[in-house]
């Protein structure tokens, strides 16, 4: 290769070639690094989209369940209602082969509340949880508490393996509310 004789070093190599070839090293340096580090950047980024799509799963699930709990206080509805608004709330976001295998938990507790003596204010309380399968078990009363609970298998909704994720179900929150009236 030949260059220009601009300055010289002692060794008598140009300073222009000097250059040139440390970069050459230095290029093969950084195709090194890149290859041992990109491994890890795109597992790293891989879980990034997992996880968001985990919170994304599971806020979908806690809008339904949401949504069951607002329909379960409503004393004109019943069990079915409840099942039925949280499977439209999930198909609208899941596929119907997800929606299947949701599970849908309707818990009631009885309002226990007495009087509070002569002021005429009630301590409010409540009893156990009783879970729920079908309108024969479903008869909450004015003032009892309704809870509804949605999980969905995390096989069933990541797009990657769950190796990594010790847990077998994505859940929502557990929604609670009073029935009115």
């Amino acid at each position: 290769m030949y260059c220009p004789a601009v300055s010289r070093s002692p060794e008598g190599q140009p300073a222009a070639c000097r250059a040139r070839s440390r970069d050459k090293k230095r290029s093969g340096v950084a195709v090194v690094e890149f290859a041992l580090i990109s491994p890890f950047l795109f597992f790293m980024i891989v879980g990034m989209v997992e996880m968001g799509r985990a919170i994304m799963i599971k806020d979908i699930l806690s809008n339904a369940a949401r949504t069951g709990c607002s329909t379960g206080i409503l004393s004109t509805m019943d069990y079915t209602n409840i099942i039925s608004d949280v499977n439209t709330v999930l198909g609208n976001s899941l596929t119907s082969a997800q929606v299947a295998d949701a599970t849908i938990t309707v818990q009631t507790a009885p309002y226990t509340g007495s009087p509070g003596g002569t002021s005429g204010t009630t301590t409010p309380s409540w009893g156990s949880w009783v879970s729920c399968t079908s309108n024969a078990t479903y008869s909450p009363g004015a003032l009892d508490k309704v809870s509804v609970k949605v999980s969905i298998p995390v096989a069933n909704v990541l797009w990657f393996s769950a190796t990594f994720l010790s847990i077998g179900n994505i859940e929502s929150e557990m929604v609670i509310m009073v029935r009115q009236g």
